[in-house]
Order: C-alpha cells, then structure tokens, then sequence
C-alpha cells in the first residue's frame, strides 16, 4: 500500500517534486563535472521551480493550520543537497565553489531549524569540513553520531576521528554541540583565540618593568586576542 495515500493532497504534490529533485541533481548536476557556472545556472533553475513549488504546496496547507516543520525540512535538505552538489561535482577551484557551500550549510541549517535531523548534521559537517570551519564540523558531526541509524553514527565517528584523531577538541565540541537549542550554531564562522596577540600581550606585561605603559597595551593585545579572536 502506499504511505502516501492518507497525506493531505498538498503534501502528497510537494513530496512528489523532492523525488523530481533528486533525479535532477544526478542528470543535471553531477553529470556536469567540468564548470560550476553551469551547474550554478541548472540550480537555479530548480529553485525557481521545483523547490519554490515544493514550498508552495506546503504554504498551502499551513495556511490550513497543518503542521508542515517536518516536510519543511525536508525540502530544505534537498535545497542543501543541491547548492552541496553544484560546489563540489567537479571543475576549477573558484569563489563559486565557496558561495554555493556556503548557501548549502545556510539550508542544511534551515533543515534543521525545521526539524533536527540527524542526516542533516552530517550533511552539515561536511559542509563545515570543506570550508575548513573544523569545530562547527566537529560539533555537527557529535550531533549526527547520536543517530539511532548506526550506519549513518559510524560514519559520523569517522569523521570526527578524521578531524579530531587525538580528541582534544571532544570536550569543546560536544559540549557546544549540546548546549541549548539543539547544537551547531547556524551563520558566521565561529571564533577561536588568536594566539599571536596573546603573546604579544603576554611579553608586553612581562617588560612592563622598562615602561609601565607596556602592561597596559599588553593587556589589551591579551584582551583582543581571547575575546576578538579569529574565524574558526
């Protein structure tokens, strides 16, 4: 019998454009592995019309006062799957690869606001891993182990001893991946001290004998470095 039949009709149409969605990423997409401009063309293409119906039907029933958080999710999950796809299907490294990895970490974030999701975290933290944001990875990566999917939680575990072999960044990452609202922080990259101003602040202090004007521009170079930092 199909699951389906018992779906509002509405929601039976938007399901049925994300399986649409699926068979264009792969012919139109992927297929093209030499220019990201092209792929970026053909994506734009489906947000303009498939996805943006997608999202339509579900208005629709909204507007009904149907709960649609969860089918919402899944339409921005494929938009992530989408904007992922046309970054990473091949051709010259260029800006466009970074802009559409970062639109697909925008709606895989989406995703996840709408309803969390195990796959969607995982999805994340590849994202996070390209851009080189390694503990937003990290982070997303923790929350995507936790999946009851123990294929999907191995793959997680991999991952995160890829980029954290020694563990030293477990405690930071899960312990921020589990803080209120649900784990990886959705927008700019995040902060990590920046090192460098910290020592100088540090030998600043330490000549503050010659002049004692040095402890005071110390301080505020430690300052800067701790609280200013630098993108993850």
């Amino acid at each position: 019998m199909d699951d389906t039949a018992d779906m509002p009709r509405e929601l039976q149409i938007a399901l049925s454009y994300l399986d649409d969605i699926d068979g264009q990423i792969e012919r139109r997409i992927k297929s093209e592995t030499h220019n990201v401009l092209i792929r970026a063309q053909t994506a734009q293409e489906i947000q303009k019309g498939d996805l943006a119906l997608a999202h339509r039907e579900l208005d629709k029933l909204a507007a009904q006062g149907v709960e649609v958080k969860p089918a919402r999710s899944m339409v921005f999950f494929k938009e992530g799957l989408l904007d992922y796809a046309v970054a990473t299907a091949g051709g010259p490294e260029t800006g466009d690869q970074t802009k559409w990895l970062n639109k697909a970490a925008e709606a895989f974030g989406k995703s996840i606001q709408e309803s969390p999701d195990a796959e969607a975290y995982f999805n994340l933290g590849l994202v996070y891993k390209i851009l080189k944001r390694k503990s937003s990875a990290l982070e997303a990566f923790h929350q995507a182990e936790q999946s009851s999917d123990a294929e999907l939680s191995l793959k997680a575990r991999k991952e995160i001893g890829r980029l954290d072999p020694d563990g030293r960044m477990q405690g930071a990452a899960t312990g921020s991946a589990s803080s209120g609202g649900g784990g990886v922080a959705i927008g700019g990259p995040s902060k990590k001290p920046h090192w460098g101003f910290i020592g100088w602040g540090i030998g600043s202090i330490l000549f503050a004998w010659i002049h004692p004007f040095l402890f005071f521009v110390g301080a505020g170079l430690v300052a800067w470095g701790a609280f200013k930092g630098k993108p993850d």
